[in-house]
């Protein structure tokens, strides 16, 4: 990161304003509990009843939709307050060059696959949101969304496949208790917090802080 005149205090506020950023839109845990009532009914009239457990199975998947959908927006919040570091940068490559390799960094891989959780997150979001345009037929698909319906296969969904957001939720996180769905925003701030103590590091080593601070990692 190279020398500024930016006040040091400005740089200040926008380590804040990038912590700030991984607070999700939709408090998940909210959502969990919508999956949690689904669950139970599932439990309790689910043997007598299968089209009871479709439907909730499928509100159970429709609400990971907006899940997965509201972490992206939280993703894309902190990528954005990534821009005025990027653009302090001497040499660098272009923006949406490092903004890819944003997520691809202080994050752990889905065991099993290239892709970190980050970029797992963001690609299942994509999903929810065009799954409806991409039919039957991924191979057909022009080249960014083959690339996405790529990725969603390797995280264990297949086109036609009605519980595709629940095989991707159970690799990123290790389990299928879906309810705790709130664990993808401990995802995205342990990587937030991860990018803000790699900016912080920086501006203290060139003295742009207001004393000498220190991340916990």
């Amino acid at each position: 990161m190279a020398e500024t005149k930016k006040p040091i205090y400005a740089w200040k506020a926008r380590l804040d304003l990038l912590r700030f950023a991984s607070a999700p839109p939709i408090p998940l845990d909210i959502l969990g509990t919508a999956i949690k009532r689904s669950e139970k009914r599932i439990e309790t009239e689910g043997s007598t009843n299968q089209d009871l457990v479709d439907d909730e199975c499928e509100n159970i998947e429709e609400i990971l939709e907006l899940a997965f959908i509201a972490c992206q927006m939280t993703i894309t919040s902190v990528v954005s307050r990534c821009r005025v570091f990027y653009d302090s940068m001497p040499s660098r490559v272009k923006w949406e060059k490092y903004r890819k390799q944003l997520m691809l960094s202080r994050d752990a891989k889905v065991r099993g696959t290239p892709y970190t959780r980050i970029a797992a997150i963001d690609a299942f979001a994509n999903y929810a949101k065009h799954q409806d345009e991409w039919g039957y037929d991924w191979g057909k698909l022009n080249r960014n969304s083959r690339q996405t319906a790529e990725m969603v296969k390797r995280l264990g969904a297949a086109p036609g496949r009605s519980g595709n957001m629940r095989s991707g939720f159970k690799r990123m996180v290790g389990h299928n208790l879906f309810e705790k769905v709130d664990e993808l925003s401990d995802i995205i701030r342990a990587w937030s917090k991860g990018l803000v103590a790699d900016y912080e590091r920086d501006l203290n080593a060139q003295k742009l802080l207001p004393g000498r601070t220190s991340s916990k990692r």
